[in-house]
């Protein structure tokens, strides 16, 4: 009875009040506009016979990146090959699918920074000359002459850009990922509402787009967790929808009323009504064809309890968060090494952290008086009563 989806990348949904257009990719990118209009523009150079440089994409974790790739390859036809960069990803396993290689293809180098300097190495030489060192036995053979690939276009993306290679760097393009506005991120939560069969309203919707940060991977994974805190109630009430569809001649709010409320039942029809209209253009005779159909609108309470199960705030900060801002308001400036030290975290996790609180405009970086509060940040401390 309860439905469930498989779902695209974060940030995969039609522009906010328009419908995706099938015969253009990019009109799937929430956002992103001045991303998309470069890469338009690169595209009409290719269908002119150009062959574009490397591609650096520059943003925040979750917002888009590998999705507005994989468009960019859906708009010129190109396959596309995605690589998950790491230590584990050694030169052998770049150069045995470059070779691979049958036609012009997007190479999608995600996490870019955490590749090795080597397959870095491969990579440059792979842009320059079109050639990567032959395999033998599934290992390198730098004595044999260097083997030839099809052409194709780099794509990576990072938000650590100082960790790569300055050679490869340099013959990289960077396109720099914009933060989404408030109704970009309601746009997507719409989109992933429906791909999820969940219907929420507008204040739920609201308080996802502020508990996520801006991040549509956050907004992904709220939506994930109030699916599975709603699962039995979602589960009672469509099988209520179900058996009054059966008997549309009947009185659906008797049928539907049972244990809920007058307020819930009338929430409950809102949007089965609404799919009639859409639907039947307003008339009553389809009201019981579709009425199974539709999702029951969740009560905004789930959302409340979802992002809870998730340990986050109405502000959309969990835990670490929050003391990460306790400790810089109790100290007034921190260093990442005080924070970590005080926190008992590592250096990597605690500067990510930093770097996400940053981006939202929580804390600020001063060159020789470490991290502080801005007024935004000061304000919500005071208001998640943070400090003593």
């Amino acid at each position: 009875m309860i439905r469930s989806a498989t779902l695209a990348g974060p940030a995969d949904t039609p522009s906010a009040g328009a419908a995706p257009d099938v015969a253009d990719p990019f009109s799937r990118i929430v956002g992103q506009r001045r991303a998309v209009s470069f890469l338009q523009t690169i595209r009409e150079g290719i269908r002119l016979g150009t062959h574009p440089h490397p591609l650096l994409f520059l943003g925040r974790s979750g917002h888009g990146k590998t999705s507005l790739a994989r468009a960019f390859a859906d708009s010129i036809g190109a396959d596309f090959v995605r690589f998950d960069c790491g230590p584990e990803l050694k030169s052998e396993h770049i150069i045995e699918r470059l070779t691979g290689l049958k036609s012009v293809s997007v190479v999608f180098c995600d996490e870019f920074q955490s590749m090795r300097k080597r397959v870095q190495e491969v990579l440059y030489t792979a842009i320059d000359s079109n050639l990567v060192p032959k395999l033998e036995r599934g290992r390198l053979d730098r004595c044999a002459d260097p083997v030839g690939v099809a052409p194709f276009i780099l794509v990576g993306a990072t938000n650590e850009p100082g960790k790569l290679l300055p050679a490869l760097r340099a013959r990289m393009v960077n396109v720099v990922m914009d933060e989404y506005s408030s109704t970009d991120l309601a746009a997507i939560v719409r989109q992933k509402t429906r791909r999820f069969f969940l219907s929420l309203s507008d204040a739920a919707t609201n308080l996802v787009v502020q508990a996520s940060g801006g991040s549509p991977r956050a907004i992904v994974q709220i939506l994930q967790a109030i699916e599975v805190t709603s699962a039995a109630w979602r589960f009672r009430s469509e099988a209520e929808f179900d058996e009054a569809a059966e008997d549309p001649a009947g009185d659906m709010t008797g049928a539907l009323a049972g244990d809920m409320t007058q307020d819930l039942v009338g929430d409950l029809l809102a949007p089965v009504v609404a799919a009639c209209g859409a639907l039947d253009g307003g008339g009553a005779a389809g009201t019981g064809a579709v009425a199974g159909a539709a999702s029951p609108l969740i009560p905004d309470e789930f959302v409340e309890r979802a992002l809870a199960w998730m340990g986050r705030d109405r502000a959309g900060l969990d835990a670490t968060g929050r003391t990460i801002l306790a400790t810089v308001a109790r100290h007034r400036r921190a260093t990442a090494e005080l924070l970590a030290t005080v926190l008992g975290l590592d250096m990597a996790f605690t500067r990510e952290n930093l770097a996400e609180l940053r981006a939202r405009q929580f804390v600020e970086a001063a060159p020789g008086r470490g991290w502080t509060l801005t007024a935004a940040g000061t304000r919500l401390v005071a208001e998640l009563g943070l400090t003593d």
